[in-house]
């Protein structure tokens, strides 16, 4: 049994380097597709590794005029630099073990004081009680840091959602942060680039029609979408949603991560292109071989991407 266990692990490692990537990163994929098989919760606050939870400070409650609360958590208070942290979750998945323990590690190897919002998910509320939120959580932290000293940082959802927020900070007349630095951003929830369906067969854990439906909840809207194309007055096509749509000409410098084995590959892309054009600084990092939101799974490639990702924090 363990020649057969041995046998099996050198085959995985050796069709792990044909395919330019580590034998972690394939391990990760297989621990993700059989998460998805038995449906695994989500992991609440009360079970965080102790590591990780004596660092949670609850420092704001915010509430909008309907009393949609939201809790904003921060780490290492006081420090000179800030990250507002964005986590993913199609905007209906609460945050996750693995973004918190991601974001221990950043706040460790930076020392950066870090703020991280539970924003009021969808079906149960929309962007709009979202946005009024964080938009009095950037004014609490431009409160205490220059708009040089601060970071915003998002995975998927929480990439798409800190993208659009920047592109609404000139409307509020506020400061643009120092950086976007972007993990696997979910930037254009219609779905429709053709190049998608390329990258669908290998995404273990996205899905284009249920990723629509989630985004639908996220704009209010409750119709059903046919053909799989939001018709030309849908929410979808609005930048709130999907900032790619928006002026993204007023961001800061961008860096994105992103992996081969994700269907939102080709918007990351796409969204690349046009920020060059327009004359925002971009950086476009890609996992081979890896897959959505990589650099918060223990693998090789998330551990160079984190000693990037704080290089640049640090800097």
């Amino acid at each position: 049994m363990k020649r057969l266990l041995f046998f099996i692990m050198v085959a995985l490692m050796l069709a792990s380097c044909a395919s330019q990537r580590s034998f972690m990163a394939s391990f990760s994929e297989s621990v993700i597709r059989k998460s998805k098989e038995k449906q695994m919760p989500n992991i609440s606050l009360s079970v965080l590794p102790k590591k990780i939870s004596k660092r949670l400070k609850p420092e704001l409650m915010l509430v909008t005029k309907n009393d949609c609360v939201m809790p904003v958590y921060c780490i290492n208070k006081g420090a000179d630099k800030c990250i507002l942290y964005l986590h993913g979750g199609a905007y209906v998945e609460d945050i996750t073990l693995f973004h918190w323990d991601f974001i221990a590690k950043i706040a460790k190897k930076t020392g950066a004081e870090i703020w991280v919002p539970i924003y009021p998910l969808a079906p149960a509320h929309t962007y709009r009680e979202t946005f009024t939120l964080l938009e009095k959580t950037y004014d609490q932290i431009l409160d205490s840091h220059r708009p040089s000293e601060v970071f915003f940082m998002g995975d998927s959802a929480g990439g798409g959602l800190a993208v659009a927020l920047c592109e609404m900070l000139p409307g509020l007349s506020l400061p643009q942060p120092r950086s976007l630095i972007l993990l696997s951003p979910w930037i254009d929830a219609t779905m429709t680039n053709p190049n998608i369906t390329q990258f669908a067969d290998v995404d273990p854990m996205l899905n284009a029609d249920g990723l629509m439906v989630a985004a639908q909840c996220w704009a209010g809207e409750d119709t059903e979408i046919a053909g799989g194309v939001p018709p030309e007055d849908s929410m979808l096509w609005d930048w709130h949603i999907s900032p790619i749509y928006g002026e993204y000409s007023v961001l800061p410098r961008v860096e994105l991560y992103a992996g081969t084995r994700e269907i939102l590959m080709p918007d990351i892309l796409k969204f690349n292109t046009l920020l060059r054009e327009a004359g925002v600084t971009s950086y476009l990092h890609i996992g081979h071989g890896c897959n959505h939101v990589y650099p918060l799974f223990p693998t090789p490639e998330a551990k160079e991407a984190i000693k990037r990702i704080c290089s640049q924090i640090n800097e």
